[in-house]
């Protein structure tokens, strides 16, 4: 089983399957899911064959996230 994220209060560690051939993926944190702005918005990187992964510090828990 894949798992797009792991979450801890210090940190959570998001995963994607998507092309290596993508000019980049981000990943945007929401409060809400009526929030029209990202609270944060980070780049993920290249970490195998169709494999991103990126880091975001802090406690993100409750936050809907999407994929860019």
């Amino acid at each position: 089983m894949f798992n797009e994220l792991d979450y801890s209060p210090e940190r959570t560690v998001f995963m994607l399957v998507a092309p290596t051939d993508a000019d980049r993926v981000l990943v945007r944190i929401y409060s809400s899911v009526e929030a029209t702005t990202a609270d944060r918005t980070a780049e993920l990187a290249v970490v195998g064959t169709d494999r991103w992964m990126g880091r975001v510090d802090g406690d993100w828990l409750g936050r809907v996230y999407t994929f860019e």
